[in-house]
Formats: structure tokens, C-alpha cells, sequence
């Protein structure tokens, strides 16, 4: 990552569209799946893949850490879902969407790779579309799961909440300013 991320800042002139999205492609192909697998626990922090537990929280925020972007991950994994959103995520693309369908209709307009944030009633995680197929990338509390990516259509935890808070973390100048200085 640190390489990748060098390489972009030597290049300098790349486009905002293209740094975010290259943000994006790295937390999902290569920081999402280490974290596969490491267990749901509410009060969960581990910052090490795969040992300790880690809650849904502190998943977005230590991924976003790893990713080399300097967020404080434990006072931004104790905000409500839609706090998360608004310090994470570009102001102007923050939505909320009463129904799964709405939500999924809107997503189906994004480009793959753009990486979004979405808070639920009681949770957060990322959804993006990779090869025109939704994803939701989250540590599940159901059953205690923990680290999974599922299908967007496949997720219970989607279906079950009443309120979608969305907001694009690949879009946000600052976000992108901070990983690429």
C-alpha cells in the first residue's frame, strides 16, 4: 500500500475520481480480505486481522487506518453509524433511504469501485460495486459472524434495518488528501 500510494504521489497530476477510486480498489482487494473471518464482539477493537474480535465500528474505522489515511480509529468507530458517515464520507453525497429497494436502486447508478459508507438502524459497514455486482462489506453481529463480505442481496443485516444512511468515502477530497499528502 505505502508503495502503490508513492507512486501516485509521484505522479502528482492524477484526478481526484481516479485517487479515490484507487483508494477504494486497495481496501477492497487487499485490506478487506485479510480481515475475513476475524469474529463479531460489540465491545471489539482488535487492530490486527484475524486475532481478537472487532466490532462493525471499529471495522470501517481500523481499515481505513490500515489503508494509511491518520483518523483517530477509536473516536470515530464510538460514533452513531450516521456520525461515522459525516466525518468519513463527501457532505454532498450524504443520503438517507427508507427501503432497501431505494437504496439498491441508487447503487445500481454508481461506478464500480466507488466505495460508500452506509449506516443501518444499529450498524455500519462499506457497500460498493465490483464487476456490476453490490456488495456490503461489514463485521456482522448476527450470530456473531464477524468480518464478512456478502452479497447485497444476500445480507440480513441490509434487510432488517428501516433507515440507510449513505455517503461515498472514495469522493472525498479530504479523505483523498490525506492518503496521497
Amino acid at each position: 500500500i505505502k508503495g502503490r500510494r508513492s507512486e501516485l504521489q509521484r505522479a502528482g497530476e492524477e484526478s481526484a475520481s481516479r485517487l479515490g477510486a484507487e483508494m477504494s480498489r486497495i481496501l477492497i482487494d487487499s485490506i478487506f480480505p485479510y480481515w475475513r473471518g476475524t469474529p463479531w464482539d460489540f465491545n471489539g477493537h482488535t487492530a490486527v486481522p484475524r486475532q481478537g474480535e472487532i466490532a462493525c465500528g471499529y471495522f470501517v474505522s481500523t481499515t481505513i487506518r490500515h489503508l494509511g489515511i491518520g483518523i483517530n480509529r477509536y473516536k470515530v468507530a464510538q460514533q452513531a453509524a450516521a456520525d461515522i458517515i459525516h466525518l468519513l464520507c463527501d457532505t454532498a453525497s450524504i443520503q438517507e433511504f427508507r427501503s432497501l429497494d431505494q437504496l439498491r436502486a441508487k447503487l445500481e447508478e454508481r461506478e464500480n469501485y466507488e466505495l460508500l459508507i452506509v449506516g443501518l438502524d444499529f450498524h455500519v459497514g462499506f457497500l460498493y460495486k465490483k464487476e456490476d455486482v453490490l456488495y456490503f462489506a461489514h463485521s456482522n453481529f448476527l450470530d456473531r459472524k464477524g468480518v464478512e463480505v456478502e452479497r447485497f442481496d444476500d445480507s440480513p443485516a441490509l434487510r432488517q434495518s428501516n433507515l440507510y444512511v449513505l455517503g461515498s468515502f472514495s469522493r472525498n477530497a479530504d479523505m483523498i488528501r490525506q492518503w496521497t499528502p
